[in-house]
């Protein structure tokens, strides 16, 4: 890492500022996939859905077809159109790891409620005239970091990411 980074804690890693560039590190499983998939350059979320969508259907005729079982039927039906509302609606969500600071046009900071969402930042770029996001959830706050969304904000305003809006 370069030595004039900012970091902060993410829910799945760490998120590195960087002063050309905005840097999501993820430490799990998804984070790999993610990271193989834009290095084979799939960059956006929806081919995920697209699939687990075609694997729905897929399962859905089988089970149709050799062992005419409705109720399985139906209920792979639905999960099938379910997963193919998630591609639609998740069509502008990037995996990509690293976004370049030029591209980023504003970040958009939603407050967690409580029991039902996280504390997120809505990164909005454009790298080739199309307008995507990149969501970066903060952990859910502990005894000890209750105070990281608002140490996160202040770092997000320092660096020009989030302009006062009045």
């Amino acid at each position: 890492m370069q030595a004039r980074a900012k970091s902060f804690p993410t829910r799945y890693g760490y998120c590195y500022i960087y002063p050309d560039r905005l840097e999501e590190e993820r430490n799990d499983v998804s984070g790999k996939i993610y990271r193989w998939l834009s290095n084979k350059g799939i960059t956006r979320a929806w081919f995920l859905y697209f699939i687990a969508f075609l694997f729905f259907l897929l399962t859905t005729f089988l089970v149709f077809q050799f062992l005419e079982n409705y109720f399985l039927t139906l209920f792979l039906a639905i999960v099938s159109l379910v997963s193919l509302y998630a591609s639609w609606v998740n069509r502008n969500v990037s995996i990509l790891p690293v976004i370049p600071r030029n591209q980023i046009d504003r970040v958009i900071y939603h407050q967690a409620v409580p029991g039902v969402s996280r504390t997120r930042f809505e990164v909005k770029f454009s790298p080739k005239k199309r307008e995507l996001k990149k969501m970066i959830h903060l952990p859910t706050p502990h005894k000890g970091n209750r105070q990281l969304p608002q140490s996160v904000f202040y770092m997000m305003k320092e660096e020009g990411f989030i302009r006062d809006e009045s």
